[in-house]
């Protein structure tokens, strides 16, 4: 009977320890997985945190590309990124090419992730007041000066002398004529009258001044080869009209000012133009009509066909004077007339025509054209906001066309 009692203690026992072993074995189990799963939770953070470091590092590139000065191959090294890790950021660049490839490698602890990007540039072809493929003349009291559209509304007691205007060509000025700013042109400078200009003149041809006419800077002449400053070809104007031919937002606008692709406001109207891009073939501001960009909006106008283009009378286009909430492009050969006591604001693109700014007109903004005609008492105040570089020619809009992430080999 002991021996019997003796046998199931030690079953009992046996069987103890068993229990104890399992459980001892799953607890084991438990917590290493445990330790696993937080561990894998901590690598998938760092592995975030390692991709938005690259993001930020392909962020920092463009940043960097946009100005034109640094575009060449360059290795700008480790750039921290907040408190999370580093960004290791490579740029390059075949000298004569419009993009180039940026590699930023984010590193977040021990992991790392890499994120290729190419990036574009277009060059704004608005660093000056005025710029002509064809020739520049001015007479009567036509003015160009400068203000700061960043800083605020223009301000006649706070404008400066960077009203710069360039011509490939030939530029003529007459009367008094008063340019604060810079000239350069691509062949003969003609002054007489009472024009001055308020600034440097560089020219590939002769400066000819005749009567009271003045220069208070110094002038470079007969350089070789000849300035060419104002290239047409900075966009692809008809590529960029073709497109807005076909998708345009043409639709927001009040339908009683539209024909087809024919805009036309008269009298004491006034429309506002939201957020978009439009397509017309003819556009027409006359009386005292009112064209307003909503408040915040940026409006692209794009402009084909026979025309005209005209604002007259007391047309107002953009009176929020905020010259980077409207773009005119222009791929047509009819010429662009601004008269009367018109006011507009923004810039103009019209590499195929001429434009003509008469009476009593004031232009905000900045003009690029075939040929350039101001007269009477036209004043144009050049928005230096409209390039960071201050109409220096070294600012350029840089932006991503593709990007992917790509594998990271291991060290063999």
């Amino acid at each position: 009977m002991n021996t019997i009692q003796h046998n199931e203690q030690g079953v009992a026992l046996v069987s103890a320890v068993m229990f104890v072993l399992i459980v001892g074995s799953m607890l084991i189990v438990y917590l290493r997985m445990g330790g696993y799963e937080s561990q894998l939770v901590g690598v998938r953070i760092k592995a975030t945190q390692a991709l938005y470091c690259a993001d930020s590092g392909i962020e920092y590139a463009r940043f960097r590309l946009s100005n034109k000065a640094e575009w060449i191959s360059s290795n700008w090294g480790r750039i921290p990124v907040g408190d999370i890790g580093a960004a290791e950021v490579q740029f390059i660049y075949s000298v004569g090419s419009t993009a180039g490839r940026v590699i930023s490698t984010g590193i977040a602890g021990n992991i790392s992730r890499r994120i290729e990007a190419v990036i574009d540039y277009e060059v704004s072809p608005f660093e000056r007041a005025v710029c002509g493929v064809g020739s520049i003349q001015a007479s009567g009291n036509a003015t160009t000066n400068c203000y700061d559209g960043a800083a605020g509304p223009y301000d006649e007691g706070s404008a400066t002398g960077c009203g710069d205007i360039a011509s490939n060509v030939i530029i003529n000025l007459r009367g008094n004529t008063n340019i604060q700013g810079n000239v350069t042109d691509g062949g003969n400078l003609n002054m007489k009258g009472n024009a001055n200009i308020q600034g440097d003149v560089t020219t590939g041809g002769k400066v000819n001044l005749r009567g009271k006419a003045a220069i208070t800077g110094s002038i470079t002449d007969n350089v070789n080869p000849a300035p060419s400053p104002c290239d047409p070809a900075i966009i692809d104007i008809d590529d960029k009209v073709a497109q807005a031919a076909v998708n345009n937002d043409n639709r927001l606008i009040d339908p009683g000012y539209l024909t087809g692709t024919e805009f036309r406001i008269n009298g004491n109207k006034s429309v506002t133009f939201p957020a978009g891009t439009y397509y017309f073939t003819d556009f027409r501001v006359s009386g005292q009509a009112t064209v307003n960009i909503a408040a915040g909006d940026t409006v692209n106008i794009y402009f084909s066909g026979a025309g005209p283009f005209n604002i007259t009378g007391h047309g107002t286009v953009n009176v929020s004077d905020n010259t980077a909430r409207l773009r005119i492009y222009s791929n047509s050969s009819a010429k662009i007339k601004l008269s009367g006591n018109s006011s507009f604001a923004g810039t103009v693109f019209s590499p195929y025509a001429d434009i003509k700014l008469a009476g009593n007109n004031i232009i905000y903004g900045a003009i690029f054209a075939k040929g350039i005609h101001l007269s009477g008492n036209t004043k144009l105040h050049y928005d230096t906001s409209l390039t960071d570089a201050g109409g220096g020619g070294n600012t350029v809009t840089a932006q991503i066309i593709s990007w992917r992430e790509t594998i990271i080999q291991p060290d063999s």
